[in-house]
């Protein structure tokens, strides 16, 4: 197994791609899914889908916790996911992070008041 085979998972695609699906991997978060095929089109919306992302992606971290009692993948191929995942979730802390630093800051510069 290449690691390109597990890049491909980290790139984000700006327009979805019509291809079959096979089962779901999580059916537990089919309902998650059916939201986020909606497009958010108010704060409250976006507050809904920012949820259920989290929910998402705390069940990948889930997932990939229990990679070592994981039947059927050979040792390499999961010592590569586990790194390529990781190398994914901490490329997106850091600008996720400054988002609400940059709120906190912005709000004690105005005396705590944010305007809508």
């Amino acid at each position: 197994m290449t690691r390109s085979g597990f890049e491909q998972t980290c790139k984000i695609h700006t327009k979805p791609k019509a291809t079959s699906r096979s089962a779901p991997l999580f059916p537990d978060l089919e309902p998650l899914n059916d939201l986020l095929r909606t497009p958010p089109l108010s704060t409250q919306d976006r507050l809904l889908h920012i949820q259920a992302l989290g929910r998402r992606i705390d069940r990948y971290i889930r997932l990939m916790r229990s990679v070592g009692s994981m039947a059927g993948s050979s040792a390499e191929a999961k010592k590569l996911a586990v790194a390529v995942f990781h190398e994914c979730l901490a490329a997106l802390e850091p600008p996720l992070g400054r988002i609400p630093e940059e709120l906190q800051r912005l709000s004690a510069k105005r005396g705590g008041k944010l305007d809508p």
